[in-house]
């Protein structure tokens, strides 16, 4: 598996159970990183990426409903926020993003 999916496997994962747990965000990353042997620059990728997520959460559902016309399911909602947050509001490379999202 690529180095750039793997992390953003577990930033869907993380999106995922901040959204479905009543857990905080410290708490939740903190265990989520203890169990994963990953560098630090990868920890600090998935810090940015998820709390920007969480940050323009709202502005990316609005965009969402001007350009999407069917019902997306909850794991669709969180790659495309990841994707979206990434690329608009981080300036990652939109290749790379969208490479490793639909992967």
């Amino acid at each position: 598996m690529q180095k750039g999916i793997k992390t953003r496997i577990i930033i869907y994962e993380i999106l995922k159970e901040l959204k479905n747990t009543p857990l905080s965000y410290d708490n939740l990353l903190s265990k989520k990183l203890k169990t994963l042997n990953i560098s630090q620059p990868d920890k600090n990728m998935i810090h940015n990426v998820v709390l920007n997520s969480m940050r323009y959460h709202l502005h990316v559902l609005e965009m969402l409903k001007l350009f999407v016309r069917k019902k997306i399911t909850e794991k669709q909602f969180i790659l495309l926020l990841s994707a979206i947050t990434q690329i608009i509001y981080l300036n990652f490379k939109e290749y790379a993003v969208v490479n490793s999202t639909v992967e």
